[in-house]
């Protein structure tokens, strides 16, 4: 699941004009007006939008990422040596790990770029194979990442895009250590007030490596550091929407609800019976907090007291609240190959028994929609690649399948008026889908093009849906299109 939110990132005016190059320019409606163009050619791969106008593109064929102002075109090289890891995006700022360092095997350069500061190296050897090795705050300004500092040192680093300010946060355990500790690191705020870290401490002479969660208050704090789990701490904290508190577990799966700067702390209460945390997730007001336990319970808790049971067995695992907090999607059964599950809804207002949307085991949910309705893939391949795309009543219903074949899992976005992106017709080799505009209440979804990527993006005003064409059957074509929402 994928969305864009125009209240959370700035507005991005897109001109549909043709580019250079001889290459297809648009195409057009019955109304004549353009409603797709090609924005850059080549064998390109979209890897997502900044909130100021720019996409990111991997050129395959260069071993490039590059960035693309919307707008007038122009292009910005960040990085022109082989990629590695993810790329992430916050605000305006691009992190991209690329060129593998022969200090470390799992660590590469980390360069950060805006359109403001053009591309700057951050680092030469930041680690990029752990759980969250880097993180970009919503606003762009600050970045954290993990990075080898020598043969028998590591850090954990905050700086910026201008790269003008890295302050070390953190001394911590060297390499090989770091890479077993799986280490994680999250900027909350925009701008960036905190940032939550989980990793393994240096540890003292002759005593064993352990684990630990700490938060770094960035402003006004200057990174004073106040530990939040100090011994035996699990890697699946969980930051507040608020920003100002996080669920911390440890690795027997106990679990606090802890304020960021540790004054408060709030054992999660248990009945003696369903005593170890599995995972969860808080409601929108940062207060609730709902978790699955290991006997297979489904609980709801707020910051104090004891907990609310909504489903007492079979519980594997929390998969997403409704954006109004008032439903919450369950995973039941056995897990198919660690990725396809059962799906249940339940409501947190009453006492109603949940509704199964799926009982076939070999389903992925996606998420609610604003207007009441649950996406999910059903049927989903062992490999949980592919699967038929299902639109249902957020609480049990008749279900629809707009697509006539099967979709890419986890490809679908939903936009601001409701409407969803979602594509169909998946072939795996070589990997191509056909892109589907579907309205509410609307019969049959638009075609927006046939046998693209299965990368896309949308941009922050949810007003343009991009893609890129790697197997057209006019070569020409290839490249990275916008079509106009």
């Amino acid at each position: 699941m994928r969305t864009s939110s125009l209240s959370l990132l700035s507005v991005l005016l897109l001109t549909a004009a043709g580019c250079a190059g001889g290459v297809q320019t648009g195409f057009e409606t019955a109304a004549g007006k353009p409603v797709a163009a090609s924005v850059l050619s080549g064998k390109l791969k979209i890897e997502g939008v900044t909130a100021d106008g720019w996409a990111i593109v991997s050129d395959v064929s260069a071993n490039a990422v590059e960035a693309i102002n919307l707008t007038t075109k122009t292009v910005q090289t960040i990085s022109s040596t082989p990629l590695v890891g993810s790329i992430r995006i916050g605000g305006g700022t691009v992190l991209v790990f690329h060129e593998k360092s022969a200090m470390q095997p799992n660590t590469a350069q980390l360069t950060a770029w805006s359109a403001a500061t053009g591309a700057k190296t951050l680092s030469t050897s930041a680690y990029f194979v752990q759980f969250g090795p880097a993180s970009v705050s919503g606003d762009g300004q600050t970045i954290a990442y993990f990075t080898r500092v020598n043969a028998s040192t590591d850090a954990l680093v905050v700086d910026t895009p201008a790269h003008n300010a890295p302050k070390t946060l953190q001394t911590i355990a060297s390499g090989s250590n770091m890479t077993a500790c799986n280490n994680r690191v999250q900027l909350v705020g925009r701008p960036a007030a905190y940032a939550v870290a989980y990793f393994c401490p240096v540890p003292a002479p002759g005593a064993a490596l352990d684990t630990q969660v700490v938060s770094y208050n960035l402003v006004p704090g200057n990174g004073t550091s106040t530990v939040l789990q100090a011994t035996s701490a699990a890697r699946g904290f969980r930051v507040a929407p608020s920003g100002l508190r996080v669920m911390v577990k440890t690795r027997s799966q106990s679990a606090t609800l802890i304020s960021l700067d540790g004054s408060d702390r709030e054992p999660v209460a248990t009945d003696g019976v369903a005593d170890s945390v599995d995972d969860g997730t808080w409601f929108n007001d940062s207060v609730e907090f709902t978790y699955d336990t290991t006997d297979g319970s489904l609980r709801r808790i707020c910051s104090s007291g004891a907990p609310t049971v909504i489903q007492q067995t079979g519980v594997i695992g929390v998969l997403a609240l409704a954006p109004d907090s008032s439903l919450i999607a369950f995973a039941t059964g056995t897990p198919n190959d660690g990725t396809t599950t059962d799906i249940r809804v339940a409501s947190v207002l009453s006492q109603n028994a949940p509704v199964a949307l799926n009982v076939d085991g070999h389903a992925i949910f996606d998420t609610f929609t604003a207007d009441g309705k649950a996406l999910f893939y059903s049927g989903v391949d062992s490999n949980g690649v592919a699967g038929t795309f299902t639109i249902m009543p957020a609480f049990g219903g008749i279900a629809t399948f707009p697509g006539s074949g099967l979709s890419r899992t986890n490809s679908d976005w939903e936009l601001p008026d409701n409407r969803v992106i979602f594509n169909d017709s998946y072939a795996a080799s070589p990997e191509t889908v056909s892109w589907r505009l579907l309205s509410p209440g609307g019969t049959a979804p638009a075609s927006i093009v046939d046998k693209a990527d299965a990368a896309s993006a949308v941009t922050p005003d949810g007003k343009t849906f991009l893609y890129t064409l790697s197997n057209d059957p006019t070569p020409a074509n290839d490249g990275l299109w916008a079509y106009s929402l």
